[in-house]
């Protein structure tokens, strides 16, 4: 846990804005730890005689050196590198990168001359002048590296977390359209029984617009949530099957609703739509329902259900793809349709 928790720090420390300053303070440290070291080696048999004016050289130096790595910082890596410009970055990373010790040899040279001092190198046109060169390179690349790499990781993050809202926001966009809705063809048949009922039984035709009413809610308002509770669920589909029965009398159906779901959650007006995909065509309806082990079977059954009826699944199974991606199973036989479903508490 403690692990995690410094893991978070660090990453915060290098990548929140808010610590911006203090990471660039905190580099300016480093580098002038080793740039001040670098200027004392190179010195060391004639700080006496220097005094104060190897603090000159150390600070010149230091500058010199974060002109390019800020040069690096700003430019060449939000130019080239972020660019996808990896070779001309590189060239130009390392010019820079074997121009600063040759610059520090370079005024070693001119201090020394200036001073009348020994000079720490015999020959400066050695072959071995490379080797000091070379060496003295890595700790610039390393600071180089360093640099980039941080820059590109914040880059390469903030890109995926762009990608990553957008891809959310899309897939919500694609629930939201393929969320169930009462059908025109329902509500037009509906409200024409109502309104054939108006004169000879105004009783039931109340009853009608009630719980039309009641299913137009629970689609306006429910629906609109991500989850809702089984048990509502499962209500407006016996809602939804008395009033399909009140339009059709001719309809005969048979519920098997085991009730005791109170804490499981569904995706609303997915059991809904489904019954409703297969009623329209149907005479007799069978329904069951029940949870075992956090699993929900349902079960629509009737004559009219065969495999040929597969293509009315379609934005049903892509709402369950994105809702449920692989906790689900949807299963089309002759004469019945089964939906097993992982729930949520």
């Amino acid at each position: 846990m403690n692990d995690i928790k410094e893991k978070h720090l660090l990453s915060t420390f290098v990548f929140d804005k808010k610590y911006q300053v203090w990471r660039h303070v905190l580099f300016i440290a480093f580098a002038a730890v080793i740039t001040f070291n670098q200027v004392l080696i190179a010195y060391q048999d004639c700080q006496v005689v220097l005094g104060n004016d190897i603090y000159l050289i150390g600070g010149s130096s230091l500058m010199t050196y974060l002109i390019v790595m800020y040069f690096n910082y700003f430019y060449l890596t939000a130019k080239f590198l972020l660019r996808d410009r990896i070779w001309s970055y590189l060239i130009i990373t390392m010019i820079c990168m074997l121009s600063l010790p040759v610059l520090s040899l370079w005024i070693e040279y001119g201090v020394r001359n200036w001073a009348n001092l020994n000079h720490r190198i015999a020959d400066y046109s050695s072959p071995l002048i490379l080797v000091d060169i070379l060496s003295t390179s890595v700790i610039t690349l390393i600071c180089f590296c360093g640099i980039s790499l941080i820059l590109l990781y914040r880059t390469w993050s903030l890109t995926n977390q762009h990608v990553s809202v957008l891809e959310i926001e899309h897939l919500t966009s694609e629930l939201k359209k393929l969320k169930g809705q009462i059908t025109p063809e329902f509500l037009s048949r509906a409200l024409h029984h109502a309104s054939l009922w108006t004169i000879k039984d105004p009783q039931k035709t109340n009853d009608i617009l009630l719980k039309l009413s009641e299913l137009l809610r629970y689609q306006l308002y429910d629906a609109q949530q991500e989850k809702t509770l089984l048990n509502s669920e499962l209500l407006y589909v016996t809602k939804f099957i008395s009033l399909e029965k009140r339009c059709r009398p001719i309809l005969e159906s048979q519920l098997k609703i085991d009730k005791q779901h109170h804490y499981h959650q569904i995706s609303p007006m997915l059991l809904l739509t489904l019954v409703q995909t297969f009623i329209k065509e149907s005479n007799s309806l069978e329904i069951s329902s029940n949870v075992e082990n956090n699993m929900l079977t349902f079960v629509c059954k009737s004559h009219s259900i065969t495999g040929a009826l597969e293509n009315q699944l379609i934005s049903i199974r892509k709402r369950l793809d994105l809702a449920y991606s692989h906790q689900y199973i949807l299963q089309l036989e002759t004469g019945s349709v089964t939906l097993k479903l992982a729930l949520c508490h």
